[in-house]
């Protein structure tokens, strides 16, 4: 992580030395999503609430999160979506934001920063540790360099408190060597309210939080990779347990996201699932409490649902043991009924490579 930390300092620094670089399309407009914005911008904003604006962005991601007059962005969707969140932000009155994450360098989710950003103010702007050459990622860390803005790499053993919000980001604590899974994820709560944000993480960053013991429990979550079945596993999803989660994809996108396998993943935990790709954008209020959506449809809390466990299946002979769904069960002799992964393991189980994980 750290070499990779280097290089986005230098990426800066030559930046900062070059003429080369220009900025002519930045803040140009796009008429891509003029007549995708279906929130109710009229919301009240008071310091007892706290509204999550999935925004519409197509085939990408950007969430505000607003406390009274606290505004944090997450990502920024893609080029042609940066005026578009500029527009919605003004119409919200915004022309401040408090913090600026940046998940991670891919065009869906930072393209449209540097627009976004060229008529907005922010007061510090995380990044992970990866950087890229990219034209519009070039573009951003140039309009930085104008603002005289140091980016910010998150301390992943802090809670940042802003008002009564509590953010903590949970990973990349290690190189995942890939820039999807080295996205940063994050859990913002508020009162008994939390929210997980996960960017593109996938399945090597799900496990990994699940090994490491982190309380990853959710009332809210931001689905990862827009719906990609390589993200959203089985374990993590029954691990977050959430009661609505929210897709960023967008409609016919080629990716086929959100992905049918994950849909019935979620299904399984009976869980709301609202998408951008099916509904525009999407706005979840709560008072630390409850959970409404602007329309007035409620979501009970995660702790009031009845959770039913993983059940897992031990093959006796080859000592692997599977979820109760994995298509390579044994046969019904040679099974066990195991209460637990952690009690597969102390067993002297290994975990089935196909089902586990997925």
């Amino acid at each position: 992580m750290y070499n990779r930390r280097f290089a986005v300092i230098i990426l800066i620094i030559a930046l900062t030395l070059s003429a080369c670089i220009g900025s002519d399309n930045i803040g140009k407009k796009s008429e891509k999503f003029n007549n995708s914005q279906n929130a109710d911008t009229q919301i009240t904003k008071s310091d007892d609430t706290v509204q999550f604006h999935f925004i519409d962005v197509g085939q990408g991601d950007s969430i505000l999160i607003q406390n009274g007059n606290t505004n944090i962005l997450i990502d920024a969707g893609t080029s042609e979506s940066g005026p578009v969140i500029y527009e919605y932000l003004r119409k919200l009155g915004i022309d401040y934001l408090d913090y600026f994450i940046g998940t991670h360098p891919h065009e869906d989710h930072l393209g449209g920063a540097a627009s976004l950003l060229t008529g907005i103010d922010v007061g510090c702007i995380f990044l992970n540790m990866e950087g890229s050459t990219s034209y519009f990622y070039e573009n951003f860390l140039t309009l930085m360099i104008e603002r005289n803005i140091q980016p910010e790499f998150p301390d992943m053993d802090c809670v940042y408190k802003i008002g009564d919000l509590r953010l903590k980001f949970l990973s990349p604590t290690k190189d995942f060597e890939d820039e999807n899974n080295n996205s940063l994820v994050l859990m913002v709560q508020f009162g008994d309210v939390k929210a997980l944000f996960t960017g593109d993480a996938e399945r090597a960053v799900e496990s990994y939080l699940l090994s490491t013991g982190t309380d990853i429990s959710a009332d809210i979550l931001k689905v990862g990779h827009h719906g990609s079945k390589y993200a959203s596993t089985k374990e993590f999803l029954y691990a977050v347990y959430p009661s609505v989660a929210v897709i960023q994809s967008e409609e016919g996108n080629s990716y086929g996201h959100p992905h049918q396998e994950v849909l019935d993943r979620l299904a399984d935990i009976d869980c709301s699932v609202l998408r951008c790709d099916q509904e525009g954008t999407i706005v979840l209020i709560t008072d630390g409490k409850t959970i409404q959506r602007s329309n007035g449809e409620n979501y009970e809390l995660s702790s009031d649902k009845e959770k039913t466990p993983l059940a897992y299946i031990g093959n006796k002979k080859s000592k692997v043991f599977h979820l109760e769904t994995c298509p390579n069960l044994p046969g019904e002799k040679n099974r066990i009924e195991l209460a637990s992964k952690e009690e597969a393991i102390n067993l002297g189980y290994k975990s089935c490579g196909n089902c586990i994980g997925k």
